[in-house]
């Protein structure tokens, strides 16, 4: 009996590490560590912020963050997609790519904040104070354009196939948050939750790109032949143009629910709400990082993309299934971790937007196909079928229904989007593969099962 025991946890054991040692699920399984922890370490921000703070507070400075996110994620331009797709075929000019994308990005920002700031006391009035105030607007301009290469220099490690750093650098990140929220506490109006959040951003722009562009980036200029084609300027131009369009789309949807939620219900609704939407934004991390690292692979090698597809689905799928039943039956005792008044209002969102993630799941894997086969405009219109939906349907359902109805707008964009992306893109891969990709799921088997 002991023998045979020991014969299948020696067969099980093999099968997991030969399992983690495939690039797609080594890559996706770091980014998704990255993500735990960040979104760990972010409810420990947030139950120590609101200790510190009151609701008004939270809500306010949680709108502001929401906002700083979502204008990086314009200024950006698409330029994240352009590292994880064509980074691998750059050859001796991948310095100079990721640098122009960070230079780009980051003069973007500034010229969109301006333009935001110029107008936001006029559509968003809880946000009049970062015009009103010379140095909150100075600090404001500086963070969002730290936080466009905070977020690029992920996806240039990614794009390099050195996600074993990201989880490093972020739970660095969020340990140095948490200490600065406690050490800024006694600063007035909220701004010790804008500097615990956006310091360590700056302070670690130096040592990763260090790492990036004297290490990372030498190491596979001398994995490269000399005489690589590297993409031409025009056609990173049309893919960044092209994914840009969707890009939007999907910040906009993330980033600017809490902003519509503070306008719509004021500063302590978005409070009760915003602890929710990030506890699922964390959740909802896991299927993005996974298709992710399913684009990066299958642009190395398209013959596998069917099988990625398929393992992708069924992986994250055990996983997110029982997390999203144990958010269900433990939303109320998640959220008493925030004090008595989250639990007692947030929990109905919470569980609304945890019931959302799994027809996400569709949604990123139909999105992740599309940009595998360069067809930037079904990317656009799947994400802009999300955005359109989620803030028209939240901004309807939040009259009806509270911040449980946006939960619910949530879950039904997600649910019709889910269906359309299933029925047009992913069904007729799924249901007939070609010859091709017979052979790539063989192949993919062979070695998953080492």
């Amino acid at each position: 009996m002991n023998s045979m025991a020991n014969e299948r946890y020696a067969t099980v054991k093999e099968r997991i590490i030969s399992h983690v040692r495939l690039p797609l699920f080594r890559n996706g399984y770091l980014l998704t560590l990255s993500s735990a922890g960040s979104a760990g370490f972010g409810l420990v921000f947030w139950a120590l912020a609101a200790h510190y703070y009151p609701a008004e507070t939270i809500g306010v400075q949680s709108a502001v963050l929401s906002a700083m996110m979502l204008l990086a994620g314009f200024a950006v331009l698409g330029l994240n997609n352009v590292l994880i797709r064509y980074l691998q075929g750059a050859g001796q000019t991948v310095s100079r790519l990721i640098g122009l994308t960070y230079a780009i990005s980051a003069a973007a920002s500034v010229a969109i904040s301006l333009a935001f700031l110029s107008v936001a006391a006029i559509w968003f009035p809880t946000l009049r104070f970062l015009i009103s105030n010379g140095g909150w607007l100075l600090a404001f301009v500086i963070a969002t354009a730290a936080w466009c290469v905070f977020s690029l220099q992920d996806f240039a490690l990614t794009g390099l196939r050195q996600t074993q750093w990201i989880p490093l650098e972020n739970l660095l990140f969020s340990f140095v948050k948490i200490i600065l929220l406690v050490v800024f506490a006694g600063l007035p109006a909220g701004l010790g939750i804008f500097a615990a959040w956006n310091i360590p951003v700056a302070l670690s722009l130096v040592p990763v790109n260090w790492l990036i562009f004297r290490r990372i980036v030498p190491e596979y200029i001398r994995a490269r032949s000399s005489t690589d084609s590297p993409p031409r300027a025009r056609q990173i131009a049309a893919y960044a143009a092209g994914n840009y369009l969707g890009s939007l789309f999907s910040i906009a949807s993330v980033n600017l629910l809490p902003i519509l939620v503070v306008t719509l219900d004021g500063a302590k609704g978005n409070a009760y709400f915003y602890l929710p939407w990030i506890i699922v934004n964390g959740l909802q991390l896991l299927a993005l990082n996974m298709t992710t690292s399913l684009t990066v692979e299958a642009t190395v090698d398209q013959a596998q993309l069917v099988a990625y597809c398929r393992h992708v689905l069924v992986h994250v799928t055990r996983l997110l299934v029982p997390a999203v039943i144990m958010i269900l039956i433990g939303a109320p005792y998640i959220l008493r971790v925030f004090g008595p008044d989250y639990a007692t209002e947030g929990t109905q969102v919470l569980r609304w937007l945890a019931l959302a993630t799994v027809p996400n799941l569709i949604v990123l894997l139909g999105i992740s196909l599309a940009r595998v086969e360069n067809r930037a405009g079904v990317v656009a219109i799947i994400q802009g079928a999300q955005a359109m939906l989620g803030l028209g349907l939240a901004a309807v359902f939040i009259g009806l229904w509270g911040l449980a109805g946006v939960g619910m707008a949530w879950l039904v964009s997600q649910l019709v989007v889910a269906v359309l992306v299933w029925w047009i893109t992913l069904r007729p891969v799924f249901a007939a593969p070609t010859a091709t990709s017979r052979a790539g799921k063989k192949s993919f088997d062979t070695l998953s099962q080492g």
